[in-house]
Parts: C-alpha cells; sequence; structure tokens
C-alpha cells in the first residue's frame, strides 16, 4: 500500500514537472512570436510545432488552416493574395470558406468587399446585409461602401440598416453627423418602434433638422412619440390645434429643439426661465447689433390669416429700442410687428398677417435690431406664457 503511494506520488510529480516545462515552453515561444522579428518567429514555430498562428504568421497559411480549419484569419489572407495574383475563383472560394467556418463580421465584410470590387451587386448586397447583422462600433465604413453600390439612397436603409435595430440606430447616427439629411426622415420612422430612452438625445436632434428642412410629417412623428413616452416634458404637435405655438404658456423651460422655442446662444444675451410662465431675456447692452433673442419655427396653412398675440414688459428698455416680433415665412422676411417692444407695465400686442404660396414654413422671431442714432441697451425683456398664434381666416 505504501508502494502504490509513492508511486502515485511519483507519478504526480512527473506530471507537474511535465506540465510547467510546457506552460514554460509555451510562454517562451509567445515572448518570441511577440518580437516580430523572422528568427524569432522560426524559432517559436519550432517550440511549438503545429501551432496555426505562427504558420500564418511565416507565411505558411495551408498549414495554418490544416492545423486549424477554423482559421477564418488565415483563409481570408490566402483570398486575398489569390486576388492580388488574378486568381478569382480561388479567392472566392477561400472567402467563402472563411465566412463558413467564422460567421462573424470580418469574414462577412471581407466577402461584401470582394464582390463590390467583381461588380457582382447581388452577392454584394447578400453579404453586405450579413455583415451589418453581426456588426459592432462605428459603422461608418459600412454606410459608406453601401452608398457607393446603391442605386437610390434608400438602398442603404432598407437593403442594410433597417432590418437590425443597433444598426438603424447608428445609421441615424451616421446621417446626422455626415449632415446627410434627404435619408433622415424615413430612417427616423424607421427606428422609432425600437427606441429607447437612451435614443431621446438622437431622436430630437433628428426632429429639430427635420422641422428646419420642412419634413413636418416625419417630424411631428419623431416629437409625438418622444411626447407620448414622457421622455420631453412638451406635448404633441399638431398642425390642427387652435393655438400653433408650442409650450405657448412657457409652462416647462424651452428645449431648444423642434417645434419648441429656440433661445440662440448670443454674445450679450442671457435667457432666465424663471419660473412655469415666465422668461427674462438680458441685454448687456452689449449684443450684435442685429441678433435673434427667441424664435420658433411653425408650419401654417397657404394663403390664410393669422394673429400673433404676446404679452410682456420690459426694464430700462427705451422707446426705440430696436426689439420687436417679426414674423417670417421660409428665408424671406414677409411681416413685421408694427411697434418696438418698450413698456414698463405688463403689455400685450399682436401682429396681424397673411400666409403666401403653400408650403408656408413661418418663423415667429422675437429680434434686437440697432436703429440709426442709438445706442444699444442694457435692460430685460419679461415674456409671459401668454402666447397665442391663430388662423383668423
Amino acid at each position: 500500500m505504501r508502494a502504490l503511494s509513492l508511486s502515485a506520488r511519483c507519478i504526480a510529480g512527473l506530471f507537474l514537472l511535465s506540465a510547467a516545462y510546457w506552460a514554460g515552453r509555451f510562454a517562451y515561444a509567445d515572448y518570441l512570436f511577440q518580437s516580430g522579428r523572422h528568427e524569432d518567429l522560426v524559432r517559436a514555430a519550432e517550440l511549438i510545432p503545429f501551432h496555426p498562428v505562427y504558420e500564418a504568421r511565416l507565411g505558411n497559411l495551408k498549414e495554418a488552416v490544416r492545423w486549424n480549419p477554423y482559421y477564418s484569419e488565415a483563409w481570408r489572407e490566402m483570398a486575398e493574395q489569390a486576388e492580388r495574383n488574378g486568381n478569382l475563383e480561388d479567392a472566392e472560394r477561400n472567402f467563402l470558406q472563411a465566412a463558413k467556418v467564422d460567421r462573424m463580421f470580418d469574414s462577412r465584410w471581407a466577402l461584401a468587399n470582394f464582390y463590390f470590387r467583381r461588380n457582382r451587386r447581388e452577392e454584394f448586397w447578400h453579404w453586405m446585409r450579413l455583415a451589418a447583422e453581426r456588426s459592432y462600433g462605428d459603422r461608418q465604413a459600412l454606410f459608406l461602401l453601401a452608398q457607393r453600390a446603391a442605386d437610390h439612397p434608400a438602398d442603404v436603409l432598407h437593403r442594410v440598416a433597417a432590418p437590425f435595430p443597433d444598426c438603424l440606430r447608428r445609421y441615424l447616427d451616421f446621417l446626422l453627423q455626415e449632415k446627410q439629411y434627404d435619408q433622415l426622415g424615413e430612417a427616423v420612422t424607421s427606428f422609432l418602434s425600437h427606441a429607447t430612452r437612451e435614443d431621446r438625445a438622437q431622436i430630437l436632434e433628428a426632429c429639430h433638422i427635420l422641422t428646419r428642412n420642412g419634413e413636418f410629417a416625419s417630424a411631428r412623428e419623431a416629437w409625438n412619440l418622444l411626447s407620448a413616452k414622457k421622455w420631453i416634458p412638451a406635448a404633441a404637435s399638431n398642425a390642427s390645434n387652435e393655438n400653433l405655438l408650442m409650450n405657448a404658456g412657457l409652462a416647462w423651460r424651452p428645449l431648444d429643439k423642434g417645434f419648441d422655442w429656440i433661445q440662440p446662444w448670443r454674445a450679450g444675451v442671457q435667457h432666465v426661465w424663471m419660473r412655469p410662465g415666465r422668461l427674462r431675456i438680458l441685454l448687456n447692452g452689449r449684443q450684435e447689433e442685429n441678433t435673434s433673442l427667441l424664435e420658433q419655427l411653425v408650419e401654417a396653412a397657404p394663403h390664410s390669416k393669422y394673429r400673433l398675440s404676446f404679452r410682456y414688459a420690459t426694464r430700462s428698455i427705451p422707446t426705440h429700442s430696436g426689439v420687436r416680433w417679426r414674423v417670417h415665412q421660409g428665408e424671406t422676411e414677409r411681416f413685421s410687428a408694427a411697434q418696438f417692444l418698450s413698456s414698463e407695465e405688463a403689455r400685450t400686442d399682436q401682429i396681424e398677417f397673411q400666409t403666401g404660396a403653400a408650403p408656408p414654413r413661418i418663423t415667429v422671431r422675437l429680434v434686437y435690431e440697432r436703429m440709426p442714432g442709438t445706442v444699444r441697451p442694457a435692460g430685460e425683456i419679461l415674456l409671459d406664457g401668454a402666447f397665442s398664434l391663430t388662423r383668423t381666416r
């Protein structure tokens, strides 16, 4: 019994020594491999024979896939070599083998690029879609290549991005960052059913761009989703509302996006949301001679009459202050307030105007315009939440 125990200890000791030896051998081979020098790579391959990564690094790609048929990087490298040598059948076969043994992004992306170079569009779109399915991180290269192959801009959305929510989310990022707004409305509409609270800022920015581009239907759909899910404090937007102004009562701090009031950042101007129903705009006397102080974009009906009503008071703002409300249609000024804002006591005033041809985009804008012979005022404008923009005829 004692002899058996001694034999077991000897065997265990030999096993541990062997494990330590091979562990050290592997560690030393890896150290040599990391150096990148050819002689070290050769020595590493001698220490650990049949290692596919070492063989591939030495250029023995067939040996690498022989010892590891699932080594997709070696299959792709063999494919690239074959393509450079003009052997397109071997190149395609090896690219396909790489995608067969490895269904992740890199192998699918390599195949999509191969078919793009060969101008084989049917196979290209097939593998682009599969690559998009496994894509991650920054997809800029994916979308740019798809755009180069697309017959129509919507192909990128429908063939690549739309089937996969996270890819569609990144496509929205791509369109916003690249300022490619022609497909933004359709992309936002496709994405809304997948949106989470973390997408709030992205959707709100897209909504803002869409309103500025006159795509009110898509912008309203995005805005109303944000409102319905209470991701923004704003009410829903509806072109048929009696009062066309959003946040007409200043019930929440303006979002500076989309259908809400925009408080443009301007030198010498400060906006203070005092409480629900009141906004204070401070001028320090060093504001620009012509500058916007507050504005909102509204969709109005063509050839219709409207009335804009507002309530305000001023402090230290002279009679010919240069501060007044203007209403613009599109990029061309059409209408303006009849008088400047200057009143120590709260006062209600209004503008009446008629719109032109469809589709009119109305910008309601509080502006400062320095009048000849005057100095720039330093004071404040108090706006009560009593705005209304209503259709009179």
